[in-house]
Protein backbone atom coordinates (compact mmCIF):
# COMPACT_ATOMS: atom_id res chain seq x y z
CA UNK A 1 0.00 0.00 0.00
CA UNK A 2 1.62 3.49 -0.71
CA UNK A 3 2.37 5.77 1.75
CA UNK A 4 -0.09 8.45 2.57
CA UNK A 5 2.04 11.92 3.13
CA UNK A 6 0.98 15.46 3.98
CA UNK A 7 2.74 18.71 4.29
CA UNK A 8 3.22 19.71 7.50
CA UNK A 9 3.24 23.38 8.65
CA UNK A 10 7.10 23.79 7.47
CA UNK A 11 6.06 22.52 4.12
CA UNK A 12 7.78 19.25 4.19
CA UNK A 13 6.22 16.37 3.31
CA UNK A 14 5.10 14.01 6.64
CA UNK A 15 3.77 10.60 6.50
CA UNK A 16 0.53 9.64 7.95
CA UNK A 17 1.75 6.08 8.95
CA UNK A 18 4.66 5.25 11.36
CA UNK A 19 7.70 4.48 9.30
CA UNK A 20 8.91 2.47 11.66
CA UNK A 21 5.98 -0.19 12.38
CA UNK A 22 4.17 -3.14 10.15
CA UNK A 23 0.69 -2.78 9.77
CA UNK A 24 0.40 -6.14 9.23
CA UNK A 25 1.34 -6.92 12.78
CA UNK A 26 -0.06 -7.56 15.67
CA UNK A 27 -1.61 -4.11 18.33
CA UNK A 28 -4.06 -2.21 19.32
CA UNK A 29 -5.33 1.05 16.45
CA UNK A 30 -7.64 3.91 17.24
CA UNK A 31 -8.75 4.33 13.86
CA UNK A 32 -10.77 7.55 12.55
CA UNK A 33 -12.57 8.06 9.82
CA UNK A 34 -14.04 11.55 8.81
CA UNK A 35 -16.49 12.18 6.08
CA UNK A 36 -15.70 14.14 3.36
CA UNK A 37 -16.30 17.98 4.16
CA UNK A 38 -17.38 16.89 7.94
CA UNK A 39 -20.98 16.29 6.58
CA UNK A 40 -23.18 15.22 9.01
CA UNK A 41 -24.24 12.42 7.52
CA UNK A 42 -24.79 9.67 9.96
CA UNK A 43 -27.10 11.33 12.41
CA UNK A 44 -27.56 14.06 15.54
CA UNK A 45 -26.73 14.58 18.62
CA UNK A 46 -29.96 14.51 20.82
CA UNK A 47 -30.17 14.97 25.07
CA UNK A 48 -30.68 17.77 27.21
CA UNK A 49 -27.85 17.21 29.77
CA UNK A 50 -24.38 15.69 29.75
CA UNK A 51 -26.02 12.54 31.35
CA UNK A 52 -28.37 11.44 28.53
CA UNK A 53 -26.03 13.51 25.74
CA UNK A 54 -26.09 10.57 23.01
CA UNK A 55 -26.18 9.95 19.30
CA UNK A 56 -29.31 9.29 17.43
CA UNK A 57 -27.92 7.72 14.14
CA UNK A 58 -29.94 7.48 11.00
CA UNK A 59 -29.94 4.44 8.18
CA UNK A 60 -26.93 5.56 6.97
CA UNK A 61 -24.73 5.83 10.51
CA UNK A 62 -26.70 2.68 11.16
CA UNK A 63 -25.23 0.78 8.44
CA UNK A 64 -21.75 2.21 9.16
CA UNK A 65 -22.12 0.97 12.42
CA UNK A 66 -22.96 -2.57 11.24
CA UNK A 67 -20.34 -2.74 8.75
CA UNK A 68 -17.70 -1.70 11.70
CA UNK A 69 -18.78 -5.01 13.71
CA UNK A 70 -18.55 -6.81 10.82
CA UNK A 71 -14.99 -6.19 10.38
CA UNK A 72 -13.73 -9.39 12.18
CA UNK A 73 -16.16 -11.73 10.66
CA UNK A 74 -14.31 -11.11 7.60
CA UNK A 75 -10.83 -10.48 9.18
CA UNK A 76 -10.64 -12.99 11.35
CA UNK A 77 -6.78 -11.82 13.16
CA UNK A 78 -9.43 -8.70 14.15
CA UNK A 79 -11.61 -7.48 17.32
CA UNK A 80 -13.48 -4.65 17.78
CA UNK A 81 -12.62 -3.12 21.52
CA UNK A 82 -15.29 -0.34 21.35
CA UNK A 83 -16.76 1.69 18.08
CA UNK A 84 -18.97 5.07 17.92
CA UNK A 85 -20.24 6.73 15.19
CA UNK A 86 -20.33 10.58 15.53
CA UNK A 87 -22.57 12.71 13.35
CA UNK A 88 -20.19 13.18 10.73
CA UNK A 89 -17.26 10.73 11.85
CA UNK A 90 -15.75 7.40 13.74
CA UNK A 91 -13.87 6.23 15.69
CA UNK A 92 -13.01 2.76 15.60
CA UNK A 93 -10.67 0.95 18.90
CA UNK A 94 -9.29 -2.18 16.95
CA UNK A 95 -7.26 -5.28 18.44
CA UNK A 96 -5.44 -6.91 15.59
CA UNK A 97 -4.49 -10.43 17.60
CA UNK A 98 -2.63 -12.23 14.93
CA UNK A 99 -0.46 -10.79 11.70
CA UNK A 100 -2.20 -9.76 9.08
CA UNK A 101 -1.99 -10.95 5.20
CA UNK A 102 -2.79 -7.53 4.50
CA UNK A 103 -2.66 -3.84 5.63
CA UNK A 104 -4.30 -1.98 7.99
CA UNK A 105 -5.29 0.20 5.11
CA UNK A 106 -6.86 -2.15 3.21
CA UNK A 107 -9.51 -2.98 5.99
CA UNK A 108 -9.95 0.08 6.31
CA UNK A 109 -10.71 0.77 2.30
CA UNK A 110 -13.19 -2.27 2.72
CA UNK A 111 -14.99 -0.65 5.41
CA UNK A 112 -15.13 2.57 2.99
CA UNK A 113 -16.03 0.34 0.00
CA UNK A 114 -18.93 -1.43 1.61
CA UNK A 115 -20.38 2.15 3.24
CA UNK A 116 -19.93 3.27 0.04
CA UNK A 117 -22.17 1.28 -1.75
CA UNK A 118 -25.06 1.69 0.80
CA UNK A 119 -25.09 5.49 0.73
CA UNK A 120 -25.10 5.36 -3.36
CA UNK A 121 -28.06 2.76 -3.47
CA UNK A 122 -29.82 5.10 -0.68
CA UNK A 123 -29.37 8.30 -3.20
CA UNK A 124 -30.50 6.32 -5.95
CA UNK A 125 -33.66 5.45 -4.13
CA UNK A 126 -34.17 8.71 -2.56
CA UNK A 127 -33.56 10.50 -5.97
CA UNK A 128 -33.74 8.25 -8.77
CA UNK A 129 -31.59 7.80 -11.27
CA UNK A 130 -27.19 6.59 -11.18
CA UNK A 131 -25.32 8.48 -8.39
CA UNK A 132 -20.83 7.84 -9.28
CA UNK A 133 -18.64 9.55 -7.06
CA UNK A 134 -16.16 12.48 -8.58
CA UNK A 135 -13.00 12.89 -6.68
CA UNK A 136 -13.39 16.03 -8.76
CA UNK A 137 -15.70 17.49 -6.31
CA UNK A 138 -13.84 16.90 -3.01
CA UNK A 139 -12.52 18.88 -0.63
CA UNK A 140 -9.76 16.83 0.34
CA UNK A 141 -5.81 17.21 -0.12
CA UNK A 142 -5.51 14.17 -2.76
CA UNK A 143 -5.51 15.07 -6.25
CA UNK A 144 -5.40 11.57 -7.27
CA UNK A 145 -8.63 10.59 -9.17
CA UNK A 146 -9.69 6.89 -10.68
CA UNK A 147 -10.83 7.69 -14.06
CA UNK A 148 -14.07 4.95 -15.39
CA UNK A 149 -15.81 6.96 -17.74
CA UNK A 150 -14.75 10.67 -18.75
CA UNK A 151 -14.44 12.18 -15.48
CA UNK A 152 -16.51 9.33 -13.37
CA UNK A 153 -15.00 8.04 -10.53
CA UNK A 154 -15.87 4.30 -9.07
CA UNK A 155 -16.14 3.57 -5.63
CA UNK A 156 -13.47 1.03 -4.83
CA UNK A 157 -14.05 -2.80 -5.64
CA UNK A 158 -13.14 -4.36 -2.01
CA UNK A 159 -15.39 -4.21 0.42
CA UNK A 160 -15.17 -5.83 4.44
CA UNK A 161 -17.67 -8.41 3.72
CA UNK A 162 -16.40 -9.29 0.31
CA UNK A 163 -16.99 -9.47 -3.32
CA UNK A 164 -16.98 -6.73 -5.56
CA UNK A 165 -19.26 -3.65 -6.27
CA UNK A 166 -22.13 -4.36 -8.83
CA UNK A 167 -21.67 -2.85 -11.96
CA UNK A 168 -23.18 0.35 -13.51
CA UNK A 169 -26.63 -0.64 -14.89
CA UNK A 170 -26.51 0.25 -18.71
CA UNK A 171 -28.85 3.25 -19.68
CA UNK A 172 -28.60 6.17 -21.85
CA UNK A 173 -29.14 8.53 -19.06
CA UNK A 174 -25.68 9.77 -17.82
CA UNK A 175 -24.74 8.84 -14.20
CA UNK A 176 -25.48 11.34 -11.69
CA UNK A 177 -22.37 12.99 -10.05
CA UNK A 178 -22.01 13.15 -6.15
CA UNK A 179 -18.90 14.21 -3.74
CA UNK A 180 -17.41 11.14 -1.98
CA UNK A 181 -18.87 10.15 1.36
CA UNK A 182 -15.19 9.88 2.99
CA UNK A 183 -12.34 12.02 2.73
CA UNK A 184 -9.63 10.57 1.48
CA UNK A 185 -7.49 8.38 4.22
CA UNK A 186 -6.94 7.90 7.63
CA UNK A 187 -5.63 8.74 11.41
CA UNK A 188 -4.49 6.06 13.21
CA UNK A 189 -3.25 5.99 16.60
CA UNK A 190 -0.72 3.10 17.75
CA UNK A 191 -1.09 1.85 21.28
CA UNK A 192 2.61 1.59 22.65
CA UNK A 193 1.88 2.33 25.87
CA UNK A 194 0.32 0.56 29.04
CA UNK A 195 -2.64 2.12 29.99
CA UNK A 196 -3.44 3.38 26.71
CA UNK A 197 -6.23 0.97 25.86
CA UNK A 198 -8.36 2.20 28.94
CA UNK A 199 -7.95 5.99 27.35
CA UNK A 200 -8.92 5.18 23.98
CA UNK A 201 -12.24 3.43 25.52
CA UNK A 202 -12.80 6.32 27.88
CA UNK A 203 -12.59 8.85 24.75
CA UNK A 204 -14.73 7.09 22.81
CA UNK A 205 -17.30 5.97 25.28
CA UNK A 206 -17.03 10.06 26.06
CA UNK A 207 -17.30 11.68 22.64
CA UNK A 208 -21.02 12.01 22.56
CA UNK A 209 -20.71 13.92 25.75
CA UNK A 210 -18.27 16.06 24.40
CA UNK A 211 -19.75 17.12 21.85
CA UNK A 212 -22.95 18.08 24.42
CA UNK A 213 -20.16 19.80 25.73
CA UNK A 214 -18.80 21.97 23.26
CA UNK A 215 -22.07 22.99 21.93
CA UNK A 216 -24.25 23.90 25.21
CA UNK A 217 -21.32 24.55 27.70
CA UNK A 218 -19.06 28.06 28.25
CA UNK A 219 -17.17 27.55 25.20
CA UNK A 220 -15.26 30.84 25.78
CA UNK A 221 -13.62 28.43 28.44
CA UNK A 222 -12.06 26.18 25.84
CA UNK A 223 -10.71 29.14 23.66
CA UNK A 224 -7.06 29.00 22.97
CA UNK A 225 -6.08 32.82 23.69
CA UNK A 226 -3.10 35.06 24.17
CA UNK A 227 -3.13 36.53 27.45
CA UNK A 228 -1.18 39.27 29.40
CA UNK A 229 -0.31 38.36 33.58
CA UNK A 230 0.64 41.51 34.96
CA UNK A 231 4.57 41.10 36.80
CA UNK A 232 5.92 43.73 39.18
CA UNK A 233 9.82 44.69 37.88
CA UNK A 234 11.09 43.02 40.76
CA UNK A 235 9.29 39.70 39.61
CA UNK A 236 9.95 40.12 36.08
CA UNK A 237 14.05 40.82 36.42
CA UNK A 238 13.64 37.52 38.67
CA UNK A 239 12.41 35.63 35.64
CA UNK A 240 14.97 37.26 33.18
CA UNK A 241 17.90 36.09 36.06
CA UNK A 242 16.61 32.81 36.27
CA UNK A 243 16.05 32.60 32.69
CA UNK A 244 19.92 33.69 32.14
CA UNK A 245 21.36 31.29 34.60
CA UNK A 246 19.51 28.01 32.96
CA UNK A 247 21.15 29.34 29.64
CA UNK A 248 24.76 28.31 30.84
CA UNK A 249 23.58 25.12 31.00
CA UNK A 250 21.79 25.23 27.69
CA UNK A 251 24.59 23.32 25.23
CA UNK A 252 24.99 20.42 27.47
CA UNK A 253 21.14 19.85 28.82
CA UNK A 254 19.64 20.03 24.92
CA UNK A 255 22.37 19.31 23.07
CA UNK A 256 19.72 17.62 21.12
CA UNK A 257 18.02 20.04 19.75
CA UNK A 258 20.82 22.36 18.48
CA UNK A 259 20.36 21.53 15.19
CA UNK A 260 17.61 19.48 13.78
CA UNK A 261 17.89 17.68 10.05
CA UNK A 262 16.00 19.95 8.26
CA UNK A 263 18.13 22.94 9.04
CA UNK A 264 15.65 25.15 11.12
CA UNK A 265 17.56 25.97 14.15
CA UNK A 266 14.95 25.32 17.18
CA UNK A 267 17.24 25.63 20.30
CA UNK A 268 17.24 29.67 20.97
CA UNK A 269 19.13 30.57 24.60
CA UNK A 270 16.64 30.82 27.23
CA UNK A 271 17.17 34.32 27.62
CA UNK A 272 16.15 34.86 23.80
CA UNK A 273 12.73 32.41 24.93
CA UNK A 274 11.81 34.40 27.82
CA UNK A 275 12.38 37.92 26.11
CA UNK A 276 9.24 36.92 23.79
CA UNK A 277 6.75 36.43 26.24
CA UNK A 278 8.43 39.25 28.81
CA UNK A 279 8.09 42.63 27.59
CA UNK A 280 8.70 45.10 30.42
CA UNK A 281 8.66 49.28 31.04
CA UNK A 282 8.84 51.11 33.93
CA UNK A 283 5.67 50.91 34.33
CA UNK A 284 3.82 47.65 33.70
CA UNK A 285 5.79 44.45 33.03
CA UNK A 286 3.97 41.34 32.08
CA UNK A 287 4.15 37.75 31.44
CA UNK A 288 2.63 37.11 27.68
CA UNK A 289 2.03 33.21 27.37
CA UNK A 290 -1.06 31.13 25.88
CA UNK A 291 -4.01 30.08 27.79
CA UNK A 292 -6.49 27.62 27.32
CA UNK A 293 -9.68 27.64 30.44
CA UNK A 294 -10.66 29.88 33.37
CA UNK A 295 -8.56 32.60 32.95
CA UNK A 296 -10.61 33.89 36.19
CA UNK A 297 -8.46 31.62 38.24
CA UNK A 298 -5.52 33.94 38.41
CA UNK A 299 -7.63 37.22 39.41
CA UNK A 300 -10.31 35.34 41.79
CA UNK A 301 -8.22 36.74 44.57
CA UNK A 302 -8.05 32.97 46.47
CA UNK A 303 -4.66 32.06 47.03
CA UNK A 304 -2.43 30.44 45.00
CA UNK A 305 0.03 27.84 46.27
CA UNK A 306 2.70 26.39 44.16
CA UNK A 307 3.37 22.63 44.40
CA UNK A 308 6.88 21.07 43.92
CA UNK A 309 6.99 17.81 44.75
CA UNK A 310 10.37 15.58 44.20
CA UNK A 311 10.54 12.38 42.40
CA UNK A 312 12.44 10.77 45.18
CA UNK A 313 9.91 11.76 47.61
CA UNK A 314 9.11 9.07 50.43
CA UNK A 315 6.36 7.75 51.15
CA UNK A 316 5.71 10.03 54.52
CA UNK A 317 6.96 12.96 53.11
CA UNK A 318 4.45 13.04 50.34
CA UNK A 319 1.62 11.94 52.91
CA UNK A 320 2.36 14.73 54.28
CA UNK A 321 2.72 17.30 51.86
CA UNK A 322 -0.90 16.34 49.71
CA UNK A 323 -2.06 16.29 53.26
CA UNK A 324 -1.29 20.38 53.79
CA UNK A 325 -1.82 21.22 49.97
CA UNK A 326 -5.64 19.29 49.99
CA UNK A 327 -5.97 20.54 53.71
CA UNK A 328 -5.10 24.65 51.56
CA UNK A 329 -8.06 23.98 48.88
CA UNK A 330 -11.03 22.35 51.44
CA UNK A 331 -9.87 25.43 53.86
CA UNK A 332 -8.81 28.46 52.06
CA UNK A 333 -9.98 27.48 48.74
CA UNK A 334 -6.56 28.01 47.39
CA UNK A 335 -5.70 27.34 44.26
CA UNK A 336 -2.90 24.79 43.02
CA UNK A 337 -0.33 25.80 39.95
CA UNK A 338 2.46 23.70 38.84
CA UNK A 339 3.92 22.27 36.20
CA UNK A 340 3.01 18.65 37.21
CA UNK A 341 5.67 17.07 36.01
CA UNK A 342 7.26 14.56 38.03
CA UNK A 343 5.21 11.04 39.25
CA UNK A 344 4.65 12.40 42.62
CA UNK A 345 2.99 15.75 41.51
CA UNK A 346 1.19 14.20 38.64
CA UNK A 347 -0.37 11.73 41.40
CA UNK A 348 -1.18 14.69 43.62
CA UNK A 349 -3.14 16.22 40.56
CA UNK A 350 -5.33 13.31 40.44
CA UNK A 351 -6.75 13.44 43.91
CA UNK A 352 -7.04 17.10 43.14
CA UNK A 353 -8.97 16.63 40.35
CA UNK A 354 -10.86 13.76 42.27
CA UNK A 355 -11.73 15.97 45.08
CA UNK A 356 -13.22 18.72 42.50
CA UNK A 357 -10.43 21.77 43.56
CA UNK A 358 -9.53 24.28 41.00
CA UNK A 359 -5.89 24.16 39.59
CA UNK A 360 -3.66 25.94 36.88
CA UNK A 361 -1.74 23.82 34.93
CA UNK A 362 2.17 25.32 33.75
CA UNK A 363 2.14 23.93 29.88
CA UNK A 364 5.69 23.68 28.40
CA UNK A 365 4.62 22.21 24.99
CA UNK A 366 3.50 23.90 21.82
CA UNK A 367 -0.11 25.32 22.08
CA UNK A 368 -1.81 26.33 18.91
CA UNK A 369 -5.00 27.97 18.62
CA UNK A 370 -7.31 25.07 17.61
CA UNK A 371 -5.30 23.01 20.32
CA UNK A 372 -7.18 21.24 23.25
CA UNK A 373 -6.62 19.24 26.48
CA UNK A 374 -7.31 15.31 25.95
CA UNK A 375 -8.26 12.68 28.18
CA UNK A 376 -5.19 12.28 30.55
CA UNK A 377 -2.91 14.28 28.97
CA UNK A 378 -1.65 15.54 32.33
CA UNK A 379 -2.15 12.56 34.27
CA UNK A 380 -0.44 10.02 32.07
CA UNK A 381 3.03 9.40 33.39
CA UNK A 382 6.32 7.36 31.99
CA UNK A 383 8.26 7.10 35.40
CA UNK A 384 9.52 4.68 37.50
CA UNK A 385 7.36 4.76 40.45
CA UNK A 386 8.47 3.74 44.37
CA UNK A 387 6.93 -0.05 45.08
CA UNK A 388 5.44 2.02 48.24
CA UNK A 389 3.20 3.93 45.79
CA UNK A 390 -0.19 2.36 44.49
CA UNK A 391 -0.95 4.59 40.98
CA UNK A 392 -4.60 6.16 41.49
CA UNK A 393 -6.83 5.77 38.56
CA UNK A 394 -7.69 8.30 35.84
CA UNK A 395 -10.02 11.36 37.03
CA UNK A 396 -12.12 13.36 35.23
CA UNK A 397 -11.03 14.27 31.67
CA UNK A 398 -9.50 17.29 30.96
CA UNK A 399 -11.44 18.92 28.64
CA UNK A 400 -14.73 18.40 30.90
CA UNK A 401 -12.69 19.92 33.85
CA UNK A 402 -11.89 22.79 30.71
CA UNK A 403 -15.57 23.51 29.90
CA UNK A 404 -16.44 23.19 34.04
CA UNK A 405 -14.36 26.06 34.74
CA UNK A 406 -12.08 24.55 37.11
CA UNK A 407 -8.40 24.31 35.50
CA UNK A 408 -6.50 26.81 33.40
CA UNK A 409 -3.26 25.70 30.86
CA UNK A 410 -0.99 28.01 30.69
CA UNK A 411 1.61 27.96 27.82
CA UNK A 412 4.77 30.15 27.85
CA UNK A 413 6.59 28.78 24.73
CA UNK A 414 3.01 28.00 22.57
CA UNK A 415 4.95 28.27 19.10
CA UNK A 416 7.83 25.54 19.52
CA UNK A 417 7.82 22.71 17.52
CA UNK A 418 5.04 19.87 18.29
CA UNK A 419 6.81 16.90 19.46
CA UNK A 420 9.65 18.87 21.08
CA UNK A 421 9.48 18.26 24.73
CA UNK A 422 10.26 20.54 27.91
CA UNK A 423 13.86 19.53 29.41
CA UNK A 424 15.29 20.53 32.63
CA UNK A 425 15.47 24.46 32.21
CA UNK A 426 12.21 24.75 31.00
CA UNK A 427 11.05 23.00 34.15
CA UNK A 428 13.11 25.08 36.31
CA UNK A 429 11.47 28.13 34.53
CA UNK A 430 8.28 26.90 34.63
CA UNK A 431 8.86 26.55 38.75
CA UNK A 432 9.89 29.98 39.04
CA UNK A 433 7.09 31.24 37.13
CA UNK A 434 4.73 28.90 39.72
CA UNK A 435 6.40 30.66 42.18
CA UNK A 436 6.23 33.78 41.28
CA UNK A 437 2.16 33.60 40.69
CA UNK A 438 2.23 32.48 44.76
CA UNK A 439 3.33 35.37 45.82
Amino acid sequence: MAMEKENNSFGQVQHLRARWHDYRSKGFYLITLVTEGRVKAFGHLVGGSEATAHIELNALGIEVQRCIDAIPDYNPETEIVDRVVMEDHCHICLHVKAEMKKHLGMVVRGLKSATTRFYLQQLDAKEGGYHLLNRDLSKGKSSRIRHTDANFVSVPVSSPVGGSMSAAPSSATPPILVPPLWSEGYHDRIVTRYGQIARQKAYIQRNPVRLWLKRHADRALAQVRDFRIPLTFEKAMRLKKSAEQWDLRRDVLHSQYSQRHDGIHYAETYVQMVQKFLRKNAEAPFLKCRTCGNADLLFSGRPLVRVRMSRSITETQFREEAERLLGACEREGAILVSPWRSWSEKELLKLVRMNGYEHIVIYGEAMSYVWKPQDGSICNHHQTIPSWWQPLPFADSDIDLVYEGRVLYLALWPNRPRGERAGKPDCEIMNEVGAMLEE
